[in-house]
């Protein structure tokens, strides 16, 4: 694994447990858990239920992983609350190098968003280089 950067263990905290089931039905199983968090994470924005949304967004940043950052980011560009795209972001430019070494054809998912935000991750990339 890559220590904090994807909880240890390359799954972050949507991982399966191993063992019994096949690897699809593990990966299904985390998509719909996945999907869940994030409807529920745009309720408690929408309806401001502050200590449902710190959860939440607690949860949406410990689902972070070089293999999700990507796909996470547009979803909170696309569809979250405004701290889901900052901290989605601020990983995405922390672990930018780890992303392109170690799961580069996710970074082909920034294409749906607008350039601006695109160029705006360049530039905080660069800026921390």
């Amino acid at each position: 694994g890559k220590g904090g950067r994807d909880g240890g263990n390359g799954k972050g905290a949507a991982g399966g447990k191993g063992g019994a089931g096949s690897k699809g039905e593990e990966d299904g199983e985390a998509a719909r858990r996945q999907a869940m968090a994030r409807e529920v994470l745009k309720a408690a924005d929408l309806f401001q239920a502050e200590g449902l949304l710190k959860h939440c967004l607690e949860t949406f940043r410990l689902s972070l992983t070089l293999h999700t950052a990507v796909e996470c980011l547009v979803w909170a560009h696309l569809h979250g609350p405004l701290q889901a795209r900052t901290i989605a972001a601020d990983y995405v430019v922390q672990y930018f190098k780890d992303i392109q070494r170690e799961a580069r054809e996710t970074l082909q998912q920034l294409k749906p968003l607008p350039a601006e935000i695109s160029l705006q991750l360049f530039i905080d990339f660069a800026a921390q280089a």
